[in-house]
């Protein structure tokens, strides 16, 4: 085998092994996390759980008076 090709499997082997060290550092975290999530997957929850709670405070029924587009609008909102 020529050196480059040893220097390029090398390397692949190098990186996979800091995947699997990084896959398992991951894996450790998530088994730790009282609610079984990652530190961002805990962020993103809140944030959505907040525009849900943001998002119920704008409900609005359609009426007659609204053009059918403004009822689309609605019924989107309610579907949200």
């Amino acid at each position: 085998m020529d050196p480059l090709s040893a220097l390029s499997v090398t390397c692949s082997f190098i990186q996979f092994i800091d995947f699997g060290a990084k896959v398992l550092e991951e894996l450790k975290g998530i088994r730790r996390s009282p609610k079984g999530m990652t530190k961002e997957d805990e962020i993103l929850q809140s944030r959505v759980d907040e525009m849900r709670r943001f998002s119920l405070r704008f409900k609005v029924e359609p009426n007659q008076n609204q053009t059918e587009g403004e009822r689309a609008i609605c019924q989107l909102a309610t579907q949200c």
